[in-house]
């Protein structure tokens, strides 16, 4: 190349920059931008160049700003299309999107009691102890066993100063519950999170129970309306939000045994919070302002260093690979099960390898010698329950989650997800379609369908059963398998099936290699 040439390309590439820091700077700042303001637009300019190529609509940073400017809460939605684009961006867009490349520290917190002192005192545990004695909040009272129903933050946070002196007292340390958290605690109280997602709190004392070694002799007991079993329990230990049936509650407070209704869902309001924080806002419900997904990322690292859970796969979507390292390595014992809760969530940490292992190893670390085999087992008990048993196969049974309704097959003989033809029927499906059939002898068929999306695809999982069989067996069938036996439909009715025999047409049920 000439010289000519490659000082003309360098003349017009820098004119080009001049030209469009001149368009961004006026449409940032205005007609007379300040000296620090043309810093800044010089500071946002260069960097969105840096991350412009490796911006990406699967990016877990361009994931969160998509979600915050969704068009939603006020905010200006931001077409994805545009994303490299770096005339689309509004000032509050672009500084939004350079702050989720940028990993500083942001204090972020609240004080519960205004202008004083949180810090424990022998005064103030007095007095919270004499809040566990007293009758202002109670509603249950027998046989040693009193109940306060918990109204606000304010009021957890001040039953909370006798929480934390039991909990030293039993050999934890300085774990009280964390909707009893004051900033002293160097925690951030999650009242809001909590009373969002459904669980409305009550106290429990059982005098019955030792002080210094029972478990139990303080609870907080909550109605819970996000777990099938209705109930939660944290031990004064705060050792696992351990979600419960009646009849497992009444197993360690007996006295409780017929006053459920006492233990009554609570409609949640924001003037029940005295720390009005955002960190103690985040929850992962659909459409809050304060939904995990959307927050920006310093708030997310703020609610995962609080050690704060998540359960749904797209909040893991929308964290850098720094925050999903962070979540895991923050990780306490007592913890594992609650922030690594369900199927769908595992299987969206399972994407990465490296992600993956780093929570083998850290499950490990912290005595669990199965590593992630011990939440599998854990969910296995606790999320699923049996949906159907194959008629072919007893040890070949449909999962269905109790968490958010997905199926998935299991061997369990083979202690494992089935996998045929590069299938892996993990509990990722939904019940998409039921419809009924017949054979040539009149006998009734239902087929159900299930499938990861809602469109029928070679993944696709099938199940046919008598339609006046009230057991809950069934004959399982791959995509190929289905669309064989379809091949055998009567061309005078499409919904008769000829010679249906599941010696021959059932292809889910053999112990096979990679089965």
């Amino acid at each position: 190349m000439k010289i000519q040439n490659l000082v003309h390309d360098l003349l017009f590439e820098e004119i080009k920059n001049k030209k469009l820091f001149e368009f961004l700077l006026s449409k940032w700042f205005g007609d007379n931008p300040s000296e620090q303001q043309k810093m800044e637009a010089e500071r946002l300019i260069t960097r969105f160049q840096e991350i412009q190529n490796g911006l990406s609509i699967k990016r877990p940073q361009v994931v969160s700003f998509l979600h915050r400017f969704d068009g939603q809460h006020g905010s200006v939605r931001f077409d994805p299309d545009l994303i490299k684009d770096i005339k689309a961006y509004r000032l509050d867009q672009i500084r939004s999107l350079i702050a989720e490349y940028t990993d500083d520290e942001l204090e972020v917190g609240g004080d519960a009691f205004s202008g004083k002192d949180t810090a424990s005192t022998p005064e103030k545990v007095e007095a919270s102890k004499s809040l566990w004695e007293g009758e202002d909040n109670l509603i249950f009272n027998q046989d040693g066993l009193r109940v306060y129903n918990i109204k606000d933050q304010k009021m957890a946070v001040k039953y909370g100063y006798f929480v934390e002196k039991i909990n030293k007292e039993q050999g934890r340390g300085n774990y009280p519950w964390c909707v009893t958290w004051r900033p002293d605690q160097g925690r951030t109280n999650m009242w809001g999170n909590y009373r969002s997602q459904g669980r409305s709190f009550y106290f429990v004392i059982d005098e019955n129970k030792d002080p210094k070694g029972d478990r139990y002799y303080l609870g907080a007991l909550q109605r819970d309306t996000s777990v099938s079993s209705g109930f939660r329990i944290t031990s004064v230990l705060n050792d696992g939000d351990n979600a419960m049936t009646w009849d497992e509650v009444v197993r360690i407070y007996p006295q409780l045994k017929d006053s459920k209704e006492l233990i009554a869902v609570k409609n949640y309001s924001q003037d029940e919070l005295e720390e009005k924080n955002a960190v103690g806002q985040i929850t992962e419900r659909e459409g809050s302002q304060y939904e995990f997904k959307r927050v920006d990322r310093q708030l997310k690292k703020a609610y995962i260093n609080n050690l704060g859970s998540l359960k749904k796969p797209e909040s893991w979507q929308s964290i850098d690979e720094k925050l999903r390292a962070l979540y895991i390595s923050v990780t306490r014992k007592q913890d594992v099960t609650d922030k690594f809760s369900n199927f769908a969530f595992l299987t969206e940490i399972k994407k990465v390898g490296s992600e993956f292992t780093l929570l083998d190893n850290k499950i490990k670390q912290l005595g669990h010698k199965d590593g992630v085999g011990y939440i599998f087992d854990h969910l296995m008990q606790k999320e699923f329950v049996v949906a159907r048993t194959s008629l072919d196969n007893p040890n070949i049974r449909l999962y269905k989650s109790e968490v958010n309704g997905n199926f998935g097959l299991y061997n369990s003989k083979r202690v494992d997800w089935v996998a045929i033809d590069n299938v892996r029927y993990e509990p990722l499906y939904k019940d998409i379609d039921i419809s009924p059939y017949f054979d040539e002898e009149g006998n009734s068929y239902l087929v159900e369908t299930f499938s990861t999306s809602f469109e029928v695809d070679n993944t696709s999982l099938f199940c046919i059963y008598p339609i006046d069989d009230a057991s809950t067996s069934g004959h399982f069938l791959t995509f190929n398998g289905w669309n064989s036996l379809k091949e055998k439909l009567s061309p005078e009715n499409e919904t008769q099936l000829k010679d249906f025999s599941p010696e021959t047409d059932v292809d889910i049920k053999e112990m096979k290699k990679g089965f």
